[in-house]
């Protein structure tokens, strides 16, 4: 979870000699600079993973009772379900939910929230609009068949004023050339994010009209990206 502290804001100046400088930007949908509400911290000792964890969502603060869902999950989500006072339900989604219960029953493995057959682009016909207090992918819309529809997707699952975060590799079809599952590029181009490949490129606050304001955060290849609904 250090990965992404101890930012500064993104500037065109370099400082101490021209040092590596990572980098956050935060902006309306349409165009202005929003600051963020604070994020919910965990408290209390238990050995359950707390909730939120890395990814840090924008949640209500004053609600006893979260939804969450967890696209691309893959057999066992990385989501954490403890937070002191909350009772947390975490939803895990992955095409390939079916193969990975097998594995786990070959197995003898029972998992405490097993994973459940979803398609990123198709959430809203599975859940019901308006049915999630967050949403999380990691790694995985790169290998989606269309991210974009999946953005709009996990937004529209979304209650107003919730937030969806994403963690994704940047240029990861380019590394990988295109082989396999990789068919599709993350990157921050102009302060916003951008899904692209030999096709096109596509920016994804542009085609999210629910959307009121983002937050993105880089360290390295890696892009965090934090989407929130209009209230």
């Amino acid at each position: 979870t250090g990965v992404f502290r101890g930012y500064v804001w993104m500037e065109k100046e370099k400082r101490g000699g021209g040092a590596r400088k990572e980098g956050v930007v935060c902006g309306e949908a349409g165009g202005g600079a929003q600051p963020l509400a604070g994020e919910p911290r965990p408290s209390g000792k238990t050995t359950t993973p707390p909730f939120p964890g890395g990814p840090n969502p924008r949640v209500p603060a004053d609600l006893d009772a979260f939804r969450v869902l967890d696209v691309g999950a893959g057999p066992v989500t990385a989501m954490g379900d403890y937070w002191e006072g909350k009772d947390i339900t975490i939803v895990p989604v992955d095409p390939l939910a079916e193969a990975y219960a097998d594995l786990l029953q070959r197995y003898a493995i029972t998992l405490p929230t097993p994973t459940i057959y979803g398609l990123g682009e198709e959430l809203i016909e599975q859940f019901g609009k308006e049915t999630f207090h967050f949403a999380y992918a990691c790694n995985c819309l790169d290998h989606s068949m269309d991210p974009v529809e999946c953005y709009r997707q996990m937004l529209g699952v979304l209650k107003p004023g919730c937030s969806l975060v994403t963690f994704h590799e940047a240029n990861e079809a380019e590394r990988q050339n295109y082989e396999g599952l990789h068919q599709w590029n993350f990157s921050v181009r102009e302060s916003r994010l951008i899904v692209w490949n030999h096709n096109g490129h596509w920016d994804i606050v542009d085609h999210c009209p629910d959307a009121a304001h983002y937050h993105i955060e880089q360290d390295r290849h890696y892009i965090k990206f934090t989407l929130t609904k209009k209230a």
